[in-house]
């Protein structure tokens, strides 16, 4: 009996027929890419164009339009009598027209070509499945005959110039060989910056004006500049040691460096907002300092004269207050035993007075006594003539005198308050 096959089996099955698939598509596509195939579902234009010499030209170098690539050379044929026919291929359609031209370029000073072409005037009429001739078309130039263009000047400082650099690359073997060994990632680099500086939105003259400007300041400061770089030089040296492996792992605790740096932040703003209302708090008294200020100043300013007055006042009263101590210690038996007998014999007298207090000073405030100021109207002193009154003929007119049951000595607190004493 044959055994049943698990679906999720079936689905590794398949998943894995899936990818084979997928990579020897993947594949196929890349073997006619670098075979400079025609990819299945992409238009093409083919156009043909004769040369009396084509250079180096070599099979899948680019061809271009106004600088921009448009497609591939796919073919090289030479012909017996000299000359050749260059076959290309152009990605999509690009129309063609009968005055289009065609020549042959260097893209570098080691002889790698490349073909531009100019598309011609439509009014012309479509090329179709003609040959651009030699006449339309410039042939390819040698490197000794462009340098033939040159001046015999410009051609001995290049000389010189390539001399100088091969002496200069001399003993650096090491140096070169990790060069060239990053020349990839560098060139990368350098192609996402030209894609930059190609951008719209890049300002390609402001750049070198700016770079312009920079150069323009730095001129001069060579030795400065010099010192920068070994600086840089040997701090690029300390981060490499061990493989950068320092500087990897202080990246690798960085953000947990940062969050507790970010915790440690944020319990510190309480104590910053705390801080905050305290210096709220004491501007008020702040500004009053500063308010007082000027008078602080003015009385700093005021008081050293009158301190001098006074220290003055001091001194020149040290030897008279010395000379008293002497009679005060000396009159100091006979004065306490004085004031000791006077308030001795004087407390009877005190202790009698004593309840009549609160009656002598009703008495003084009443009439003003203290002040020093009495009504020019009032007299608390005057004579008067014992005459024959109203209540002395009391019996006949039957009129009492007020007076009769007057205490003429009341007792303390009976003489005001209503009370029967010798004043109403």
């Amino acid at each position: 009996m044959s055994q049943l096959v698990h679906r999720d089996d079936v689905r590794r099955i398949g998943l894995g027929v899936l990818a084979i698939i997928v990579a020897l598509g993947i594949a196929y596509v890349g073997t006619v890419v670098q075979g400079g195939g025609k990819l299945p579902l992409r238009s093409y234009t083919t156009v043909k164009a004769n040369f009396d010499d084509v250079g180096t030209l070599k099979h899948q170098q680019k061809v271009t339009e106004n600088g921009l690539r448009i497609g591939l050379v796919t073919d090289v044929e030479y012909r017996e009598g000299g000359g050749a026919q260059v076959t290309m291929r152009l990605d999509g359609k690009h129309p063609m027209y009968r005055n289009a031209t065609a020549r042959v370029g260097n893209e570098s000073a080691l002889g790698r070509k490349f073909v531009d072409l100019n598309p011609g005037t439509k009014a012309t009429g479509p090329l179709g499945d003609n040959v651009i001739s030699t006449t339309a078309t410039q042939s390819s130039g040698d490197l000794n005959t462009v340098l033939e263009s040159f001046p015999a000047e410009a051609r001995k400082g290049l000389s010189t110039t390539l001399s100088q650099l091969g002496g200069g690359f001399t003993g650096h073997g090491q140096e070169l060989h990790v060069t060239l060994a990053r020349g990839p990632k560098i060139l990368g680099d350098a192609q996402d910056v030209l894609k930059a500086v190609n951008s719209d939105e890049a300002d390609l003259p402001a750049l070198l004006q700016a770079a312009d400007d920079v150069a323009t300041s730095l001129n001069g400061h060579e030795k400065q500049l010099s010192a920068l770089v070994d600086d840089t030089a040997a701090t690029l040296d300390a981060v490499n040691v061990d493989d950068t492996n320092a500087l990897r792992d202080t990246l690798d605790e960085l953000p947990s460096t940062l969050s507790t740096t970010r915790r440690s932040l944020a319990k510190l703003n309480p104590a910053l907002d705390d801080t905050a209302q305290a210096a709220k708090a004491l501007r008020p008294g702040v500004d009053r300092l500063v308010d007082a200020t000027p008078d602080l100043r003015g009385f700093l300013t005021e008081s050293p004269p009158v301190a001098r007055v006074v220290v003055k006042f001091a001194h020149d009263s040290a030897d008279p207050v010395g000379s008293l101590v002497p009679a005060v210690h000396d009159a100091r038996p006979l004065v306490v035993k004085r004031l000791a007998k006077t308030f001795e014999q004087g407390a009877p007298f005190l202790n009698a007075l004593y309840p009549y207090i609160p009656d002598a000073g009703h008495l003084l405030a009443e009439y003003r006594m203290l002040s020093g100021k009495f009504a020019p109207d009032k007299h608390y002193f005057s004579a008067q003539l014992a005459l024959p009154g109203l209540y002395n003929v009391s019996p006949p007119l039957g009129l009492k005198d007020p007076l009769v049951d007057v205490d003429a000595y009341p007792g303390p607190g009976a003489a005001w308050g209503g009370s029967k004493g010798l004043l109403p």
